[in-house]
């Protein structure tokens, strides 16, 4: 299986759909903090640049759609599958940091 149908099976499980166009950009940005931690400390100058240049978007239409697609996750989604992500994501910097 590959990490891209991973994560979106994951995405689809609490709530986001391919209908918003931030799906795919959250998609590539997962995939791509996976494969570099160092990204996630530099999301607005190197990885909304990286994913606009592959998109031909600009990095600004890039963050408006994630957010888009998160808010959507976070109001429409399923709030049990929301809550358990979010403590699984805050465990797991809580190890990190240890």
């Amino acid at each position: 299986m590959k990490v891209s149908d991973f994560v979106e099976g994951k995405l689809m499980e609490i709530g986001a759909t391919p209908e918003y166009t931030g799906y795919k950009y959250l998609v590539c940005a997962i995939v791509m903090s996976m494969q570099n931690e160092y990204l996630l400390n530099n999301v607005t100058t190197k990885m909304y640049p990286a994913i606009g240049k592959r998109y031909g978007v600009s990095p600004a239409s890039i963050e408006r759609s994630i957010r888009t697609v998160i808010s959507a996750i976070w109001y429409d989604g399923d709030p049990d599958c929301v809550s358990l992500w979010d403590a699984a994501i805050r465990c797991s910097r809580a190890m990190r940091s240890s």
